[in-house]
């Protein structure tokens, strides 16, 4: 017999102001990205080129990108709110297989980008923490075959990072702060809906999974994270990591 879920309510959230120290790109394997993002620039035509990652308290954040113009700008609108809709990369992240779409959020407008696509990748930044990368231009619609030009990029950058972290014994999650995550994360989006996560949900148990939708649809909360111990149909107890992206 499983274990019963505890109540959860607004109290159990705090808001995620704590900090986590980003790698060094001087020290760490992120400093090799910019060898595959530059050529991509050119190849594919893009206006920006980008390399995404989910961090531990749930936000997704460009952490390193080459531009034609406006780098700066874009960077800085994406990761204080553009992340947030951008449910491309979202799908990506959750279903782990690269995508190019032209119908683009209208917070995407500003820099007059038609077309985005996007390719998963294995922990960029912090091991155990998913990623993408992803092409950005103002022109006409990624084909089949740039997308798989990207996806061979993405496997560069996956075996790249593999690679240092087999030379080097180290996983990044611990030398920079962030806890490897526990035994599964779901992120909600400011409606309570879940956009990342949808099978570690699914073992959630209804009462449980009700509540945290709808502390995360609460007017006017910010992001939180929260571990939980819940337990799956079958009993078995696991570490769950919940993030709400707040408004």
């Amino acid at each position: 017999m499983g274990a019963s879920p505890r109540s959860v309510n607004s109290s159990d959230f705090s808001d995620s102001n704590r900090t986590i120290q980003k790698p060094d790109p001087a020290q760490t394997e992120s400093g090799t990205y910019v060898d595959v993002l530059r050529p991509l620039l050119a190849e594919l035509h893009c206006s920006h080129v980008a390399i995404a990652s989910l961090l531990p308290r749930g936000a997704l954040q460009i952490t390193q990108s080459v531009s034609n113009a406006g780098a700066n700008d874009f960077v800085r609108l994406y990761n204080r709110t553009l992340n947030r809709t951008d449910r491309t990369t979202w799908q990506v992240l959750e279903r782990q297989s690269p995508v190019a779409v032209t119908k683009l959020p209208d917070g995407f407008a500003p820099f007059t980008i038609n077309s985005m696509a996007v390719a998963p990748l294995e922990g960029p930044v912090f091991d155990g923490y998913p990623g993408v990368l992803q092409a950005y231009r103002q022109s006409a619609p990624f084909s089949s075959a740039e997308l798989k030009r990207l996806t061979e990029a993405a496997d560069r950058i996956n075996r790249s990072v593999a690679s240092h972290r087999a030379a080097t014994n180290e996983q990044t999650s611990q030398t920079f702060g962030a806890p490897p995550i526990p035994g599964g994360a779901l992120v909600l989006d400011n409606g309570g809906k879940v956009i990342f996560g949808q099978r570690f949900a699914a073992e959630l148990d209804s009462t449980l999974r009700s509540q945290l939708e709808k502390v995360a649809a609460r007017p006017g909360r910010s992001s939180w994270t929260r571990d939980l111990i819940v337990a799956d149909a079958r009993g078995i107890r696991r570490r769950l990591r919940a993030a709400s992206l707040g408004l």
